[in-house]
């Protein structure tokens, strides 16, 4: 199974404003400090902004061992198909 690799996304994103950046964005991130980055962000935020930059088709991805947990019938780790039960034992005592 193949998922997103935010942390290469993030690589990418931050190359990608340091190519562009110009004078004025340096001076400002040296004078006023840190203006949050790309590692702040969650990855929501860092997928959204990896396409509007590049494109759907230059996600990264990363390829994870599929754990014997896996659904069989939804493919997700933790089963999106079937209810969850909650329950709390208690004490007899």
């Amino acid at each position: 199974m193949r998922v997103p690799d935010y942390n290469a996304m993030r690589d990418m994103l931050a190359e990608y404003e340091t190519e562009c950046a110009e004078g004025d964005t340096i001076y400002d991130i040296i004078r006023y400090g840190n203006m949050g980055g790309w590692e702040d962000m969650k990855n929501e935020e860092v997928l959204e902004s990896f396409i509007d930059f590049f494109s759907t088709h230059e996600i990264p991805k990363k390829k994870i061992d599929i754990d014997k947990q896996q659904c069989k019938k939804c493919g997700y780790i933790v089963c999106v198909c079937k209810p969850v039960i909650f329950y709390t034992e208690k004490n007899n005592t």
